[in-house]
């Protein structure tokens, strides 16, 4: 079993592993938008970060994203994405699927998935994410 507070002091932040500022605020656009179009505060409360971006930031793989996963359990928040997403993105790539929504502005790609396989959730460096280690 892992100390989660000793993983959080070494954990990479997300700027430490999508290190391109375009990249960066293109993520930063993703949550924002988010937020204000759904009305919430923290979107980081219903939408984690998953995939291989969460995995490196539990330590657990070393490589370099190809996309940033980010995952909701939250099937409001997601069928409002499904509805609403070409709307608040409109400069935009939007693939609207069964179970993700898929933003890509050209360079890089985010993924939002409907993930409701009860997956835990970790907070490193302030992020919450989907915890592949499963920590207890």
């Amino acid at each position: 079993m892992r100390n989660s507070k000793i993983k959080q002091n070494i954990s990479p932040r997300l700027s430490d592993i999508i290190k391109h500022k375009g990249k960066q605020r293109f993520i930063d656009e993703v949550f924002s938008q988010i937020e204000a179009a759904y009305g919430i505060d923290n979107i980081n409360d219903i939408l984690h970060v998953g995939g291989s971006v969460a995995k490196i930031m539990e330590g657990l793989i070393d490589k370099v994203p190809k996309d940033l996963d980010l995952t909701t359990k939250d099937e409001k928040l997601f069928h409002f994405l499904q509805k609403y997403a070409r709307k608040i993105f409109p400069n935009y790539r939007i693939d609207i699927r069964k179970k993700r929504v898929i933003i890509d502005n050209g360079y890089f790609v985010t993924e939002i998935w409907l993930d409701k396989s009860g997956y835990q959730i970790i907070e490193i460096n302030g992020l919450k994410l989907q915890d592949y280690g499963q920590h207890k």
